[in-house]
């Protein structure tokens, strides 16, 4: 969960930092044009997909337009969260099963960085975050990034035919 937080921010740091510092002193144009292009072809993938999703509560769809910066970092911090954690796990070699629970080392990874966003919201709110949040509602910020992720798919066997099995994944790298 925290690994995942700070690949989200981290994320935010390299694709929007450089934009945001122009007017600085500091600024260093480190992305490359075509990196940029690629970036925003990702982006419009991300937004096309969290658009999709309809927010039964309050009769309306995710307004991706607002999100899409927030929902790309979101799934780019779990896999990134994700590789760290593999990269641990070839050096230090697999965990094992928890007592008493029937999910793999992997799967609870995934449990895990999906817990930080359980909350609870009143239609008002879903409402004012949908029309004004840059940050889609919690229960799609965990949606939208695991069913992007091949690799969530994978540790959990979902079919080719699952919800949390999107066929239009927004690959980012």
């Amino acid at each position: 969960a925290v690994g995942s937080s700070m690949g989200h921010e981290l994320f935010h740091t390299i694709f929007e930092g450089s934009r945001c510092s122009k007017t600085s002193n500091k600024y260093y144009d480190w992305i490359s044009t075509h990196t940029m292009l690629n970036f925003n072809e990702k982006l419009s993938c991300v937004a096309m997909h969290y658009g999709k999703y309809y927010v039964p509560e309050i009769r309306e769809y995710l307004n991706s337009s607002n999100t899409k910066n927030e929902d790309i970092a979101d799934i780019a911090g779990v896999k990134l969260a994700y590789e760290a954690y593999n990269d641990w796990l070839n050096k230090n070699g697999n965990e094992p099963k928890l007592p008493g629970l029937d999910y793999t080392p992997k799967q609870l990874f995934w449990i895990s960085s999906a817990m930080k966003f359980c909350a609870k919201g009143t239609i008002n709110a879903m409402k004012n975050s949908v029309a004004h949040n840059q940050q889609s509602i919690k229960k799609f910020r965990v949606l939208g990034a695991l069913r992007n992720l091949e690799e969530f798919s994978r540790d959990f066997q979902c079919s080719s035919t699952s919800f949390m099995n999107d066929d239009h994944k927004c690959e980012l790298w």
